[in-house]
């Protein structure tokens, strides 16, 4: 094990918005999607890489509505040193020691499902203030069909693993044909389907408050350079 720990320099923090470079480069899939009748939201984007040699984290985030932006942050959270956790998770953007991509791939739904039940422990002893808000937000009668922001939270991870199992069974897939399938699903699965279709349930118009989410952030990233592997 190294004695270098790991860092998050400020510029690793990114946060995006409609026009980030992950939307430009699936503008294409996007618009297949939408011909189906489905906008795919801005909140559902991110990435949490982690670079072994320089020892380095990184966080993309959306800077987009508060609680679905604030558990995306948390999921991909639990990216960072996956692969120094899990010799199955061998991939360079996941901090392995001694990347593997082909072998990773095999993992493609395992990275996902552990990164989110990795990233909300990670994360969740930093949700008061969001709690707070939740609560705040019930009491005006929003997000009736959820008793607290915790349980919110674990629907939008039940939307991130659903995501990944199918397009697993994609294989990456994104022509035409292949999002038409997607969409199709998506209509199909009533989490999914409830998530795109009643957008209201979850949909508050408040933006994620940038300097707090990034305040949480720095300090799930120094909790995550104090663990050992």
């Amino acid at each position: 094990m190294s004695a270098q720990k790991y860092i998050l320099p400020a510029e690793n923090i990114i946060p995006l918005g409609d026009d980030s470079e992950i939307r430009k480069n699936n503008a294409e899939w996007r618009r297949f999607l939408k011909d189906e009748g489905i906008d795919w939201t801005v909140e559902i984007q991110g990435l949490g890489p982690s670079d072994y040699q320089k020892k380095e984290l990184k966080l993309l985030y959306p800077e987009a509505d508060v609680f679905v932006s604030l558990a995306i942050a948390a999921h991909e959270m639990g990216h960072w040193r996956q692969g120094e956790i899990d010799e199955r998770f061998s991939r360079a953007d996941l901090g392995a020691p001694d990347p593997d991509e082909e072998k990773a791939k095999q993992f493609s739904y395992e990275i996902e499902a552990d990164a989110w039940e990795r990233g909300v422990k990670r994360t969740e002893k930093y949700f008061g203030p969001w709690r707070e808000k939740f609560i705040a937000y019930k009491n005006k009668g929003k997000f009736s069909d959820f008793n607290s922001l915790d349980e919110f939270v674990d629907y939008v991870g039940g939307i991130i693993l659903e995501t990944s199992r199918f397009s697993r069974d994609l294989e990456g897939k994104t022509d035409q044909a292949s999002t038409k399938q997607y969409a199709d699903w998506i209509k199909d699965n009533q989490i999914m389907n409830d998530f795109f279709f009643n957008q209201e349930r979850w949909h508050t118009g408040e933006i994620i408050n940038k300097a707090e989410i990034e305040e949480v952030i720095k300090k799930v990233a120094a909790d995550t350079a104090e663990e050992i592997y």
